[in-house]
């Protein structure tokens, strides 16, 4: 007969939208065995898990840090920063993710969970109406992909720009 184990909750921090908006999951700090992810989803998440809009959860190691969030009028706040391999200020982390709904999967891989979203007016017209509401979310690796393709248009825009003023 093996003897059970005792459970006990691990480090956590909560992952909320800006301005304490919604609930979107927990980071525990270190790389958590799957199975203790399990346990701790059971025990400290069950509120926001029976919620009907709700599909589940993902679970990814990590590593991620905190970043500020800089506009026009300065800092607004600080968001995460994730990233597959320790650097500098980045903290090993397991990451549980509400998977709230299929809006946040990525428009170009169905069965990738989405990181980000682009503003629909950002994008190339024939992907303009996969928009759900003003935004078009995408994977990580379709991100990168995003934000190559935009700075090489900006560039060339910039081009022709000093071009024409020359």
């Amino acid at each position: 007969m093996t003897t059970p184990r005792l459970y006990d909750s691990p480090e956590f921090i909560e992952i909320r939208e800006i301005d304490e908006g919604d609930f979107l999951g927990v980071h525990l700090v270190g790389h958590v065995p799957f199975e203790d992810v399990d346990l701790f989803v059971a025990y400290q998440c069950g509120d926001w898990l029976d919620r009907s809009e709700l599909r589940g959860y993902d679970v990814t190691h990590t590593y991620c840090r905190k970043v500020p969030i800089r506009t026009e009028y300065g800092v607004e706040g600080m968001r995460f920063q994730y990233q597959d391999s320790p650097g500098r200020g980045a903290q090993a982390v397991t990451r549980v993710e509400a998977n709230r709904d299929w809006e946040r999967w990525c428009v170009n891989h169905p069965h990738e969970l989405a990181q980000t979203g682009v503003h629909k007016d950002t994008v190339a017209e024939d992907q303009g109406q996969l928009a759900i509401g003003d935004f078009i979310y995408l994977c990580r690796s379709c991100h990168d992909d995003y934000n190559r393709r935009f700075h090489e248009a900006y560039l060339e825009r910039m081009r022709g720009y000093e071009a024409s003023n020359a």
